[in-house]
């Protein structure tokens, strides 16, 4: 079945997968999987791990559960989302977390208290989105075309490129973090690839 997300571990031989058939542990070396995670749930599209690697984010239809992943023992759990998580990311030092649902909200988390400290609503679909940490700038990639900006502690809108011919899907940022490449994919099945320079201030 389709997997929606893939993440790689930090420091270590493993990645998890997530999608309409669940996320699971795999071992690299091995290509086994070694763990199904969030298991109660039909499907898992959200997945991330915290920068040093010793935490990983699962998304199950709206919850959010939070792994150890010395021993992928739950450490706590985010429900403040009506409907179900589609990206999630952690931010700073992995002290923060933020995710995106289809309820059209950006929930911004405190990961050691486990509480939300910022709802912001999106009026565009957000398909995507990267963290930068030497900015500490959140980039997100909409359905309608627009790039977002958003300073990731004050929560305000930095800048924005709207380009309504395009309909992003997936983004990714260049080594040295002053380009992005964006897909945009198209009603005619066609997709095609758009590299942006990062405005600087």
């Amino acid at each position: 079945r389709e997997v929606k997300n893939l993440v790689e571990a930090p420091h270590s031989d493993e990645i998890i997968s997530a999608g309409f058939a669940g996320a699971y542990l795999w071992d690299v070396e091995t290509g086994m999987h070694t763990n199904h995670l969030a298991a109660e749930f039909f499907y898992n599209f959200a997945v991330g791990y915290s920068p040093d690697g010793s935490q990983a984010a699962v998304a199950g239809n709206a919850i959010i559960i939070l792994h150890d992943t010395e021993t992928w023992d739950r450490i706590d759990t985010f429900d403040d989302h009506s409907d179900t998580v589609q990206l999630l990311a952690f931010i700073e030092d992995g002290t923060r977390l933020v995710s995106y649902g289809d309820d059209d909200q950006l929930i911004f988390w405190d990961v050691t208290t486990g509480l939300a400290v910022n709802t912001t609503p999106m009026e565009e679909e957000i398909r995507d989105m990267l963290y930068l940490p030497q900015e500490d700038l959140l980039i997100l990639a909409s359905k309608e075309g627009s790039l977002i900006f958003l300073d990731a502690t004050t929560k305000e809108v930095v800048y924005s490129i709207s380009s309504p011919e395009y309909s992003y899907r997936k983004i990714i940022i260049s080594a040295d973090q002053r380009r992005i490449i964006a897909l945009s994919t198209h009603n005619d099945l066609s997709a095609e690839l758009i590299l942006w320079e990062i405005p600087q201030p």
